[in-house]
């Protein structure tokens, strides 16, 4: 395989994580050292804080707020609490990962296309420049091509598999290629790993050092609500992500409510199988409409399906009531429509209105 003259180096004789961050960052190793942290079981009165004494639990700060859930994710992972940081959100999750390893106005992230617009959009947030690699039309990776288009500035490269909108799994040789050839930091996105009966890549950032993996709370555990993410890689990347994550940023509700949603595994379970069974009803039902032309593989809870006329179906879609997400702007998406499953009603309220559509 033919990879630019930057990542010819293998795996062992990657650049240090320390390297790979703005250096501008590292002025921020020397936190300010607050020993009340250090000694909680000691102290029985709080007046460091300007904390409000009434209202209590909620008027107090959530000194270890996150550190239960690190230790419940490390066991069902198997992956160690200090390999594990958390986000609100994975929008958020991108942001700390382009602030914290790209320099404005030198480094650059890629990422593949067609995905929705995140990547892009926290790169220019923070003036970062960002360039789309193209997947095949099958939505399938190569990463000889992948790896050409990187530059000399390219720092990181962002993947999304299962895809989104696409929902398909991309490749797991081609993956491995990327890591073992990109001297950068390779980060994919699993928001719907759980839909999937393959393998997470969290397993895997043992292997590569320069790996992160997104998950999310929002789908398959259903608690979209609590903007959680959860970033997994080795130690030192970490590390210097936490030194931009603000004091007390995940709260001790947020906490709380996914420890509880992790120990209700087999309920996960089931919600995950039913809506499984539900997408083969509704991509059957809808395959075979004259509006219909066709149907992507999926490994997620939702599809990406072509229609003969895209937009005037998503507006009408829109009149009778139902939302669904028009992906025609996207590259390789022209007249696809993304649609999520719900609960059965509403997958056979959908079918109805695609049913009587003229």
């Amino acid at each position: 395989m033919i990879v630019p003259e930057r990542s010819k180096s293998p795996i062992n004789q990657m650049k240090s994580i320390k390297t790979l961050v703005r250096q501008t960052l590292l002025h921020l190793e020397e936190k300010y050292e607050d020993k009340t942290e250090d000694r909680l079981q000691d102290i029985k009165v709080f007046l460091d804080k300007n904390e409000n004494p009434y209202n209590s639990p909620t008027n107090r700060y959530a000194y270890a707020a996150g550190n239960e859930l690190r230790t419940t994710l490390g066991l069902l992972k198997r992956i160690q609490p200090h390999c594990i940081t958390l986000t609100n959100g994975t929008d958020e999750a991108i942001d700390f990962l382009i602030r914290t390893f790209c320099t404005p106005n030198i480094d650059r992230i890629l990422y593949a296309a067609p995905t929705m617009r995140e990547y892009k959009r926290m790169s220019l947030v923070n003036n970062v420049d960002s360039d789309a690699f193209l997947l095949s039309k099958d939505f399938q990776l190569s990463a000889q091509h992948l790896l050409n288009q990187c530059t000399e500035n390219t720092k990181i490269i962002f993947l999304c598999s299962p895809g989104n909108p696409t929902g398909n799994l991309l490749e797991r040789k081609e993956i491995e290629l990327v890591c073992q050839s990109f001297d950068g930091l390779v980060v994919i996105d699993e928001s719907y790993i759980e839909f999937s009966n393959k393998e997470s890549w969290t397993h895997s950032i043992s292997k590569y050092n320069n790996l992160v993996v997104l998950n999310t709370f929002s789908y398959a555990f259903a608690s979209a609500d609590l903007r959680l993410t959860v970033i997994y890689a080795v130690p030192d990347v970490i590390k210097y992500i936490n030194l931009l994550i603000p004091r007390y940023h995940i709260s001790k509700h947020t906490e709380d409510e996914a420890v509880k949603i992790l120990r209700r595994r087999f309920d996960v379970d089931k919600w995950v199988h039913h809506l499984l069974e539900e997408k083969r009803k509704v991509i059957a039902a809808i395959r075979i409409l004259p509006i219909c032309e066709d149907i992507y593989p999926t490994d997620t809870n939702f599809f990406l399906a072509k229609f003969k006329d895209a937009d005037t179906i998503y507006e009408y879609l829109l009149k009778e009531g139902i939302a669904v997400r028009n992906c025609s702007m996207l590259p390789l998406c022209e007249n696809c429509l993304r649609i999520t499953i719900g609960l059965p009603h509403e997958n056979c309220q959908l079918i109805s209105a695609l049913r009587t559509y003229e």
